[in-house]
């Protein structure tokens, strides 16, 4: 599979990532950006992001860069440095929430995200045989942003005296932070898998994965916690559990950061397309607009930024808040745990009273890109009869009582499903009609037609 993905570059290091990539960029960015610019480097800890980022910074300083060393950084975190040093380009060294076999580039060139665009012209610069010019070379400079970056996050933390609080780092780059912070919040807070080591080893560092809960869902019973929190690897996005260890469905984060948002006043909410019906439901109630967008990190941030939304949320744990032009788990998560201290409710009984529809998860299936079209185009053409489609993002199908969204992953060799109805026997009869319509799919749909009981929902 293609390193190459519509918002960034990410793979299997070793064997579809290349030490070369990483000099290949910093020759493709030195064609893309004005001469002698500054441009931020930053890197995860995954065990293969040392070397990567060290032979991308020397490929941009041979291209002329001044290069900003941000060391070991959160993806929060580095985006934090653009803000506070005012310098638009940067690369930060990460795979994100991908297996720690994996690792990869996400890439900055201006104050928005990168565009699909953007990423074939950086691929055709990467395959090509250009080279830089041998003058001058340009130079580093080493910047600590960890102090200021905990500053911020500080003045963000509420008091929270009285919460018993889980916190899991995933062995990821939310780590340096987290602890910290939640001290100053003055909850009882214990953490979990809170060194860096990017072989993720009890774990993967993806909490959009509800088996990756599990461990958060026994501590927190344990614990006889009020909330578990969980950040991925490299710390922008963020899952919760109840008191009950049991996963919160995202869909009702995003409702409770949508209607907090719209206490100031109306406004845009903008949320992505996996998410259930009860979001823009939500949105309109309380005052707002919802503006669907299509799934994906860059894709939300830009409708986030274009509509200046005080808030955006997406199904997979990203949460965006104006006060911070952008994304991070911890931010995500300081909230969540004020509104649930406000409630003064149990986190089970304040999630119960937002309504709901039944709705699978974000099944994902394995699979090439050559094998996914012909199973959009077998559901369009036998479903496309009796259902409105959408082509925002490969097929969404909208049933007089529900919808289906396929679409392929824009990060991994993924094709990814999602289905509800406006009842139980409205899921179970879309779930069949698809199931019919692309067999190969029929497998992996299968056990979603009666409400899971392995982790449950809050």
């Amino acid at each position: 599979m293609s390193i190459y993905k519509k918002c960034d570059i990410r793979g299997v290091f070793g064997s579809e990532l290349r030490v070369g990539h990483a000099t290949r960029l910093g020759v493709a960015l030195a064609h893309l950006l004005p001469p002698r610019s500054s441009i931020l480097v930053g890197g995860d800890g995954r065990t293969s992001t040392a070397v990567l980022k060290q032979l991308l910074i020397n490929s941009l300083v041979t291209g002329h860069f001044h290069v900003i060393d941000l060391g070991l950084v959160s993806t929060p975190a580095f985006y934090f440095a653009r803000r506070k040093l005012n310098i638009q380009a940067g690369v930060m060294v990460t795979a994100s929430h991908n297996p720690s076999e994996d690792n990869g580039f996400k890439i900055t060139l201006d104050d928005f995200p990168i565009t699909p665009q953007d990423m074939e012209r950086i691929a055709v610069l990467m395959e090509s045989d250009i080279q830089v010019a041998q003058d001058a070379p340009g130079g580093v400079e080493v910047y600590e942003i960890l102090p200021e970056y905990l500053a911020e996050l500080k003045g963000l933390a509420p008091r929270l005296d009285g919460l018993k609080v889980v916190v899991d780092c995933s062995n990821g780059m939310a780590s340096l932070a987290a602890r910290s912070v939640w001290q100053e919040t003055g909850a009882a807070a214990t953490l979990l898998l809170s060194n860096i080591d990017g072989r993720f080893p009890v774990h993967a560092p993806n909490p959009a994965n509800n088996e990756n809960l599990r461990y958060l869902g026994d501590t927190v019973l344990e614990a006889g916690a009020d909330l578990g929190v969980c950040y991925d690897g490299d710390g922008d996005r963020v899952a919760f559990v109840n008191e009950l260890g049991r996963v919160i469905p995202n869909d009702k984060i995003i409702v409770v950061l949508a209607r907090e948002a719209l206490s100031h006043g109306s406004a845009p909410i903008v949320y992505d397309q996996k998410c259930s019906r009860i979001v823009p439901d939500a949105i309109r109630a309380a005052g707002g607009t919802p503006v669907i967008e299509q799934s994906g990190h860059t894709f939300i941030k830009t409708a986030f930024l274009l509509h200046r939304a005080p808030y955006a949320g997406e199904v997979t744990g990203h949460h965006f808040f104006s006060v911070i032009q952008g994304d991070d788990g911890i931010v995500a998560s300081l909230l969540i745990g004020r509104l649930l201290a406000c409630s003064r409710e149990k986190a089970s009984k304040w999630m119960a009273a937002i309504p709901e529809y039944p709705i699978t998860p974000d099944i994902r299936i394995p699979m090439e890109p050559g094998q996914i079209q012909p199973i959009l185009k077998a559901a369009e053409d036998r479903l496309g009869i009796i259902a409105r489609v959408d082509h925002l993002d490969g097929l969404r199908l909208e049933f007089p009582e529900g919808w289906c969204l396929i679409r392929p992953s824009v990060t991994e060799p993924m094709l990814t499903v999602r289905i509800e109805g406006v009842t139980q026997a409205a899921l179970d009869d879309i779930i069949l009609q698809v199931s019919a319509a692309a067999p190969k799919l029929a497998h992996f749909l299968a056990g979603y037609q009666k409400p899971s009981k392995e982790l449950g929902h809050a």
